[in-house]
């Protein structure tokens, strides 16, 4: 089972204050309408200053131009700076689409009955052996979870906050996962009377090797989605409640006459 390769190098893309409370919270468009205004008004500021003849006329005139001129550049200049943030945020998510897209594949291989290593497929294997906790876990429902997510993958992100939705969606997947099948399966394998044979064992430990180095690396994407929200949205408790889920339990030793690790 392939393991996921994390890497966590800077772009350059990231920079401070995205959310500044002392900016006007007029919208793009609402600028741009604004600006739009302020220079037709100006055109006919200077059309006017034209036709005046006094001297006091036209110096009213054309400090009525300058401050419309001044209002101008200021709303471009905020248009402006609003569209590089635009773009740096857009560079941050689609940076970031593609690491969940590989943290999510590395996670489809644990319960895709296609791939004879996944839990899904060592449950059914361990099925014959009676042992009760194993009889009663369905992954019917984890399945269709991961179907439906995958599905959703396969389009963009309607905005950031839709992106880190998503982000979390994926963290509450695996942490259903890992709470509801894999720890209940070897709690309750420990706790059975029943005993695997050892090739049943050998597949549930190379399992948890390869599980909990993903989990690791799970957690260093989740760690770092954290900051690059921080980055995007600004720290408040709204962005705090778009994050993923960080702490996940590492799985213990599926053997009986072995003390359970981490």
């Amino acid at each position: 089972m392939a393991r996921l390769i994390y890497s966590d190098e800077s772009d350059g893309l990231f920079f401070d204050n995205p959310v500044d409370s002392h900016r006007s919270k007029l919208e793009p468009h609402h600028i741009v309408q604004l600006a739009s205004a302020v220079l037709n008004a100006t055109v006919v500021v200077i059309i006017s200053l034209q036709k005046a003849t006094s001297l006091v006329v036209k110096v009213i005139f054309w400090m009525a131009a300058i401050m419309l001129l001044g209002v101008a550049i200021r709303y471009t200049i905020r248009f402006v700076r609003w569209l590089i943030a635009r773009i740096r945020i857009n560079r941050i998510v689609a940076a970031e689409t593609e690491k969940l897209a590989a943290v999510f594949k590395a996670f489809e291989l644990f319960t895709d009955e296609r791939q004879g290593e996944s839990f899904r497929v060592i449950l059914k294997n361990t099925s014959p052996y009676r042992v009760e906790v194993i009889d009663q876990i369905q992954m019917d429902y984890v399945t269709d979870w991961v179907v439906s997510l995958k599905e959703q993958l396969n389009y963009p992100a309607a905005s950031p906050v839709a992106f880190f939705l998503r982000c979390r969606e994926f963290s509450l997947l695996v942490r259903d996962f890992n709470t509801n099948y894999v720890i209940r399966a070897q709690k309750g394998i420990l706790k059975s009377s029943a005993q695997l044979p050892e090739s049943c064992l050998e597949q549930l430990e190379t399992f948890r090797e390869e599980y909990n180095s993903y989990l690791r690396d799970y957690t260093q994407w989740a760690k770092s989605l954290c900051d690059r929200e921080k980055t995007v949205l600004g720290e408040s408790q709204q962005t705090a409640m778009l994050f993923p889920c960080i702490l996940v339990e590492r799985i213990k030793s599926f053997r009986k006459t072995v003390e359970a690790n981490a």
